[in-house]
């Protein structure tokens, strides 16, 4: 696993610059939804582009970045953690057109930002400030023992 991680991996400041990159710029783009829907402008192609980029994103981490990090940490505790939490984006993800299209907006709006977006916020914290750093180092170590 280790060696696959290694040599076959782009070195992680390129890996995580764009998934860093994607996270960023999910937020903003749920903001850009929610304004194309309020003023009556097509949304729906670019709602299935974000969910499907997360989507992407998600199995990405799931695939590649936790099960490097269980190895290198002993532990799969901290991935498990946000495995959960993928599920719930999972879970309130198809949620973004029926907040988008309903004639109650607002009501539906917030009540989806309560829940997705504030799981997604909480969620990109936790890897910027943990996960990937531990990842950037698995992967400058492997560098060093090549």
């Amino acid at each position: 696993m280790f060696m696959r991680v290694y040599f076959t991996s782009p070195p992680a400041e390129q890996r995580l610059a764009g998934a860093r990159q994607e996270n960023a710029d999910w937020l903003k783009r749920f903001q850009q939804l929610r304004s194309l829907s309020l003023t009556g402008q097509e949304w729906l192609a670019e709602a299935t582009r974000l969910r499907e980029a997360i989507l992407r994103q998600l199995q990405w981490e799931e695939r590649e970045l936790y099960p490097a990090l269980d190895k290198f940490l002993l532990s799969s505790r901290p991935t498990r953690d946000m495995f959960y939490e993928h599920e719930g984006i999972r879970r309130y993800l198809p949620e973004m057109e029926e907040a988008l299209a309903s004639p109650e907006r607002d009501r539906r709006w917030e009540r989806f930002s309560l829940n997705l977006i504030h799981l997604l916020e909480h969620h990109i914290e936790h890897e910027e400030r943990g996960l990937y750093p531990v990842y950037e180092r698995l992967l400058e170590g492997g560098k060093g023992a090549s």
